[in-house]
This record gives C-alpha cells, sequence and structure tokens, in this order.
C-alpha cells in the first residue's frame, strides 16, 4: 500500500489544458525553436540563397552541345571557278572546252531521247541509222556556240556565227549529197518545244525512198 501511494505521488497530475491553446506542449501547430529565433532564420534564409545559386541541371544539360553526337555537316559550296569553265570556256583552256562540249552534247541526247527510242525500235541492228541520227540530233548548234565563245566571241557573236555555220554546212551538204535535213524547234514555253522536221532528197538512192518528208511534233521534259 505504501509503494502505490509513493509511485501516485511522484506522477504530477496534468493540467486540463485545450488543444489550441498557447500554453499547450509543442505539437504540430506550434513548431520547436532550434536555439534562438535569430539563428533559424539564418538557417533557412542561407539554405534559399544556396538553392537560388545553384544553376538549374536541366537548362545547362540541354543547352550545352553533346560532343559525341555528330554533327551535321555543312554543304560543299559550288566552285565559282568551276561553273565559270561550265559555262563559258576561254582559250587555251582546252580541259574546260572539253568537258562544256560533253555538257551539250548530253543535252541534246536528253532531250532528243525520242529520236534514238524511235529509230532503235523501227530499224533495229542499223548501225548507219544510228549514227546518222547522232549527228543529227547529237550535235546541235550549241556545241558551235560554245566553240566560237572559246574562240573569244561574246554571246551575240557568238549565236550568229553559229548560226551562219550550221547554214553553211546544210548547203555544202545538199550541194554534195543532195539531201537536205531540217530541224526547227519552236519553243513554247516551259520546256516545251514545237519541232518541225524537213527532209528532202533530190537523189534516192532506192526509186522508193520518200523525196519530201515533213513532220511536226512536240517534244521536251516533262
Amino acid at each position: 500500500m505504501k509503494a502505490a501511494q509513493l509511485t501516485t505521488a511522484a506522477t504530477p497530475a496534468k493540467k486540463n489544458i485545450p488543444f489550441f491553446n498557447k500554453e499547450r506542449e509543442p505539437s504540430f501547430f506550434h513548431p520547436v525553436t532550434i536555439g534562438s529565433s535569430k539563428s533559424a532564420q539564418a538557417f533557412f534564409s542561407n539554405n534559399m540563397i544556396q538553392r537560388q545559386e545553384k544553376p538549374d541541371e536541366s537548362v545547362t544539360e540541354s543547352n550545352t552541345p553533346n560532343h559525341n553526337e555528330p554533327t551535321a555537316t555543312p554543304p560543299i559550296p559550288r566552285s565559282v571557278r568551276a561553273d565559270k569553265c561550265n559555262s563559258s570556256p576561254e582559250f587555251p583552256n582546252f580541259s574546260c572546252f572539253t568537258q562544256a562540249l560533253k555538257l551539250d552534247v548530253d543535252d541534246n541526247l536528253q532531250s532528243n531521247a525520242y529520236q534514238f527510242y524511235r529509230a532503235a525500235s523501227l530499224h533495229p541492228g542499223d548501225n548507219e541509222l544510228m549514227w546518222n541520227t547522232f549527228l543529227r540530233y547529237g550535235l546541235g548548234v550549241n556545241l558551235l556556240q560554245t566553240s566560237f565563245g572559246f574562240l573569244g566571241a561574246n554571246k551575240k557573236w557568238g549565236t550568229i556565227l553559229s548560226y551562219g555555220a550550221g547554214i553553211g554546212m546544210k548547203a555544202y551538204q545538199f550541194a554534195n549529197d543532195g539531201k537536205l535535213k531540217l530541224d526547227i524547234p519552236i519553243p513554247l514555253g516551259k520546256g516545251i518545244n514545237l519541232d518541225i522536221k524537213f527532209d528532202l532528197n533530190t537523189k534516192p538512192d532506192k526509186p522508193t525512198d520518200e523525196k519530201v518528208n515533213t513532220s511536226i511534233g512536240i517534244s521536251g521534259r516533262f
């Protein structure tokens, strides 16, 4: 009995303090102060300053280039000298002159591809006809313009001399063989031409050969 009485006396009685009273013991609504109020403010202010001064890792990592990733190489600009070499070769640069003539022949073959297809489909294996077709449609006035430009003629005189030389060669062929072959392309716009073909043969090798043959067609790069 005495032990029970001593235990009861040692335990102080709890005060009847309301839950929201200021005198209540520290709880969730009353944070415990560490040291003094000034030390707590300094602690939180220092932490805030450190977080503000710390750089944003997400922005920094996204903006910094990755040297391991392959970068796209910029396009190589075309040489101005090479373009001038192909467009207007000058004496004595024969390598540019040869390259410009090749480009002219390629352009003629591409523009008149249907002529070669027709000759090969209608007369397969006729090498002489294919050679004559190449001389007629593979070699054009553009080769003469490039040649006169290489010799020093300007664009105007190069065109005049080219058509004059073409007429002279046609006249010589007609006087020698009695054959006149004319191809007159009339540009209609957008790379389309109206082709007028005129063939005259005053000395036919065979009686069945036609003396006059005229045809009209449309050609171009569609």
